[in-house]
């Protein structure tokens, strides 16, 4: 939350500000578990209303046909990509380490 109010007021008095946050892939534990899914739902909450904080910023100054939240507000996955045989892939090779975007668009975005 704090994230959001502060790029919402940085967009009011016009000043450029950016937040790359880096998220765990899956949190730990069985990804098929109520208590697992709980956490993924309100993860992605938090991230529709952080996002419709710094649209409304946006709308507040009239730039929301300018710019995009996901011009100031990115969500990063970090992960290492596993080969067919269960071995690391990654391992000489920086192009298969590469962050993986979560593209979160809410509907009145698009």
């Amino acid at each position: 939350m704090e994230i959001a109010l502060k790029i919402a007021n940085k967009i009011k008095v016009n000043e450029r500000f950016s937040a790359y946050i880096v998220i765990p892939m899956w949190p730990e534990g069985d990804l098929t578990s109520v208590p697992t899914q709980r956490i993924l739902f309100w993860q992605n909450k938090t991230m529709q209303m952080m996002y419709d904080i710094i649209y409304k910023a946006l709308e507040e100054v009239g730039l929301e046909k300018t710019y995009v939240p996901q011009d100031y507000l990115n969500f990063f996955c970090l992960g290492n990509r596993e080969a067919a045989d269960g071995t690391d892939a990654s391992c000489g090779s920086p192009a298969a380490n590469t962050p993986q975007v979560i593209l979160l668009f809410l509907k009145h975005f698009l």
